[in-house]
């Protein structure tokens, strides 16, 4: 079985993929693999492969998932082995799940009513994934960046998938995470900078490039020197309120995480111009009419957008840049074995 939880690849295949992971899933489709959609729309992927579809309230997420887990507890239909020697936290996680912290069970009838799917809809979701082998699929890659995870409860949502298929035994023979969407490089041998080295583009400061990148690949580096920060959740507040806190990632020093940064960085000015380019906050923030709000705020005197598209943010813009696509840029790609497979030459 395959659990789509805030994944619609047939719209966000993302890349220069096109829709080479469409022939996979049908293939799925044509095996028999059962397929279950859960997100608040419809969305094209279900339309495409067809199964089950479960409605959920937009950010209610984290509360669906340990519901489920809920009743793979109560009913006893995790894989208590995989827990005991792979995981650790798992008691105090399945005291927290019966409600022995809280005074609170978090069952199938406790989300009901924040989520808006039914208790035995949840229950029938729980018993059937326990009782198959099941590859979970969440956002556009199958393994991240779906709706869910941009989000108030994004974080919780996160971590709430990780332990839905620790509890299943992540890892087994079809027990994974993916949707099938990007292709294994042809070259096995191939080495590329990217995320596996905790950064992307050469980029020093905030990723862990330092540390294993930088002595595999010596390379120009790339640093910024501004050291003001504005958390991109906030970046609505931090125009429209002058102010905003927020964490920082750290792929050296994890425990820097926890140490909060404001903006603005005392001595540092605020935002009166904004340049864009690439993405877009109006796709990727909740409640996206902050944005529009920002960018009508007296503070911003000037705005610049380079982008591809005539997306949400280059309506505002008063000057608009050209941007490269993917096929015109001289570069390496690893995000789909169209790429991958000429990565020798």
């Amino acid at each position: 079985m395959m659990v789509f939880w805030s994944s619609d690849p047939e719209s966000t295949n993302g890349a220069y993929k096109a829709f080479e992971g469409s022939q996979r899933r049908l293939w799925a489709k044509q095996l028999g693999v059962e397929f279950v959609h859960i997100d608040p729309f419809a969305n094209p992927t279900l339309e495409l492969l067809g199964g089950r579809w479960i409605p959920i309230k937009p950010t209610s997420d984290p509360a669906l998932a340990q519901a489920i887990m809920h009743v793979w507890v109560t009913e006893d239909l995790y894989d208590a082995e995989y827990v005991a020697l792979r995981t650790t936290g798992f008691e105090e996680w399945r005291d927290h799940l019966l409600g022995h912290d809280d005074g609170v069970p978090k069952s199938p009838e406790w989300q009901q009513e924040e989520t808006g799917v039914p208790a035995h809809v949840v229950r029938a979701l729980a018993r059937r994934w326990a009782a198959k082998k099941t590859y979970l699929a969440v956002g556009a890659q199958g393994s991240g960046f779906g709706g869910a995870c941009r989000g108030a409860t994004g974080a919780q949502w996160a971590r709430s998938m990780v332990m839905l298929m620790a509890m299943r035994g992540l890892g087994k023979a079809g027990i994974n995470m993916g949707n099938m969407e990007g292709g294994g490089p042809v070259d096995h041998q191939f080495y590329f900078p990217g995320y596996g080295d905790g950064g992307i583009s050469g980029d020093l400061q905030f990723t862990g490039n330092a540390v294993s990148n930088y002595q595999r690949m010596p390379h120009i580096l790339t640093v910024n020197p501004v050291r003001q920060q504005v958390p991109k959740q906030q970046f609505p507040e931090a125009i429209l309120t002058g102010q905003a806190i927020g964490y920082p990632w750290d792929g050296m020093a994890p425990e820097m995480q926890f140490i909060p940064f404001r903006y603005p960085t005392p001595g540092f000015s605020r935002i009166h111009m904004i340049y864009k380019y690439g993405g877009s906050f109006f796709s990727t923030l909740t409640e996206s009419k902050r944005m529009v709000e920002a960018y009508r705020h007296e503070s911003v005197e000037f705005v610049a957008n380079q982008s591809v598209w005539m997306e949400g943010e280059t309506q505002f813009a008063d000057v608009i840049l050209p941007a490269c696509t993917q096929f015109e840029r001289y570069d390496i790609g690893e995000w789909a074995p169209a790429a991958a497979s000429c990565n020798t030459a």
